[in-house]
């Protein structure tokens, strides 16, 4: 049960009971119920982050109690704070381990109320705070636990809206980042915090990352010194867009299945389109006759790489991959970009071709063997 407050400071553009409400999406929860004075309100400027949501939205606590089961068991939150994601969790799986009305204090205070039988106790404790729901240890008679001081961000505090918009900035940084590309955050995430004040949705991001990313690719074919930079600096510029677009989504509460396959195919897009690019840019620069041979040696081991990564890797839950398979995530990210602009300055783009054709073999190969081991 979360409240919905106009007067209650927006992290990032979204309410903090939306961004609760996403930290339980993968635990059992049965329904979240928003406690608002303007259900229309919610409906229409958040709709989009309420999609990936079982929810009803009521105007009091004891329309909440009604909507609800005689066994349900309930979880409030205080309507003026934040819980920090991990921390809520474990503190559900206590509740739920305890079976027994419990109360979550923060410095303090109680912020977080467990009740195994929701509706009566809503029942008999229908006052509200400001029309939100009640106040979470109103008439609580029950076990106490002790939250760690980090556990929740106190939003009538600036400093801890700040702390929290902080620590989502810094979640944003993903364990699979490329050993290089992990540079590119220092760009693309300042570019994603300006971008969650515009009306600019991830997938739109997505597809400038592409259109970028096959622009660079068209420079990089052409057979001339200037174009081959211009182009290594466009698939830059895209590598930084590809990050943008993942960092808007989870400041802003827009990820989506269909976003991240977009993201996914646009990448390898991408991919393909350099590895295209490259062979036919020193072929007609160097008219090399064993250009195209290594090229296509090249693009078939991207594709095989590509197919492998997929199999492997990415079809399996990320708990399920294993320390080898991180390794070979951040492998397969876009680090090769660096690479590629280094050697296009000192005009040595040859060189990437031939170590990329017989790397992208070893890559596949090595990955099949070390996936056989660990079966």
């Amino acid at each position: 049960m979360l409240s919905v407050a106009a007067d209650v400071p927006l992290v990032f553009g979204v309410p903090t009971a939306l961004r609760t409400a996403h930290a339980l999406v993968d635990v059992p929860v049965d329904r979240f119920l928003f406690v608002t004075d303007s259900i229309a309100a919610l409906t229409d400027r958040w709709n989009a982050q309420l999609r990936a949501l079982r929810w009803t939205a009521v105007s009091s606590p004891a329309a909440a109690g009604s909507a609800l089961e005689r066994t349900s068991a309930v979880l409030v939150l205080d309507p003026e704070g934040m819980p920090e994601a991990g921390e809520l969790r474990a503190f559900l799986g206590e509740c739920r381990r305890r079976a027994a009305p419990t109360a979550w204090l923060w410095s303090g205070r109680t912020v977080a109320v467990y009740y195994p039988a929701g509706r009566a106790t809503l029942s008999r404790s229908s006052h509200g705070v400001s029309g939100l729901p009640m106040s979470v240890d109103a008439d609580f008679h029950g076990e106490r636990l002790v939250a760690d001081v980090r556990a929740w961000y106190d939003l009538r505090n600036p400093k801890d809206v700040e702390r929290a918009e902080h620590d989502l900035v810094r979640s944003l940084r993903k364990d699979t980042d490329g050993y290089l590309a992990r540079l590119d955050r220092e760009i693309s995430i300042p570019v994603s915090l300006a971008l969650t004040r515009t009306a600019i949705t991830p997938n739109a991001v997505t597809a400038a990352s592409l259109l970028v990313g096959l622009l660079g690719a068209g420079l990089l074919a052409v057979p001339a010194y200037a174009a081959a930079i211009a182009g290594a600096l466009l698939l830059w510029c895209s590598c930084i867009l590809d990050g943008c677009d993942g960092e808007v989504a989870r400041l802003q509460l827009l990820t989506t299945p269909w976003g991240a396959r977009f993201d996914a195919v646009a990448d390898n897009l991408v991919h393909v389109a350099v590895f295209l690019a490259l062979p036919i840019h020193l072929h007609l620069s160097h008219a090399d006759a064993t250009v195209i041979p290594a090229g296509l040696v090249l693009l078939a081991g991207v594709l095989l790489s590509m197919a492998s990564v997929w199999w492997l890797l990415l079809r399996q839950p990320s708990p399920r991959r294993g320390p080898v398979a991180l390794v070979y995530e951040r492998v397969a990210s876009r680090d090769f970009i660096y690479v590629l602009l280094a050697l296009a300055l000192v005009h040595r783009l040859e060189w990437f071709l031939w170590a990329a054709a017989g790397g992208s073999h070893v890559f596949w190969v090595t990955l099949w063997v070390l996936s056989r081991r660990r079966r």
